[in-house]
């Protein structure tokens, strides 16, 4: 016979007879108790077959708890690594993402609570509002947005080259 309940490389002396292989085949498909299961045969003439059962007695708990609190205490501290690396990950990528993208708006103040927006004014090529603008391109825009004080300024300007 060959499986996990029986010996292996064991011959056995005698031949069994088979009303034997029924209580043989309870014990190792663990239906208990065999009085339930009548049977003609004996387990004890067949009973050299098997492995030896392992008692309680001779398991050791203490050793299993040990085992057992080890391994929740290297799990818990693997749920909490695994979680505060995601977490890091995830706050350095929201920080990148918001530094490389370009601001909403850029705005440049006219006074008197009038504000224009820059970037309808830059080319198409213009993609860094970090950098300062130049007096051109913000005269231009403030010419564009309010064109009939642009030119009043304009002829102040004028006359005063005079």
């Amino acid at each position: 016979a060959s499986g996990p309940a029986f010996k292996s490389g064991y011959n056995h002396a005698k031949p069994f007879i088979n009303v034997d292989l029924y209580p043989l085949m309870l014990r190792v498909l663990q239906l208990f108790p065999t009085t339930q299961f009548p049977s003609n045969g004996s387990l004890t003439n067949v009973w050299d077959l098997l492995i030896p059962p392992i008692y309680s007695e001779d398991y050791d708990t203490s050793t299993q708890k040990w085992f057992n609190l080890i391994l929740y205490v290297f799990g818990g501290f693997g749920v909490l690594f695994f979680g505060s690396v995601c977490l890091i990950c995830s706050t350095n990528v929201r920080k990148s993402l918001r530094k490389s993208r370009p601001p909403d708006i850029v705005w440049d103040s006219l006074g008197n609570g009038l504000d224009i927006d820059l970037r309808s004014h830059l080319g198409p090529d213009v993609h860094d509002f970090s950098k300062p603008f130049d007096d051109d391109i913000i005269n231009r825009a403030k010419r564009l947005q309010r064109p009939e004080e642009t030119l009043l300024l304009l002829e102040d300007d004028d006359e005063e080259d005079l």
